[in-house]
């Protein structure tokens, strides 16, 4: 990955060096991917729990204190 970043600018060589910075492309690529979609899934997490206790515990308990 640090290689794509040091030879960045203008490559014109298709050799060995090429494909290096190519597959750091893809590896930032991956672990970008990575990243954002554990903070979805986290994200997704804390919305379902928070749900769950607004239709179930929250709701009983207003029930109970109306009726």
């Amino acid at each position: 990955v640090m290689y794509y970043f040091f030879f960045s600018f203008k490559s014109t060589s298709s050799g060995a060096l090429h494909k290096i910075s190519y597959i750091g492309r893809w590896l930032m690529m991956v672990c970008f991917g990575a990243f954002f979609g554990s903070t979805v899934m986290a994200r997704m997490a804390l919305l379902v729990e928070r749900l769950l206790f607004l239709t179930g515990d929250f709701l009983q308990a207003l029930g109970r204190k109306i009726l």
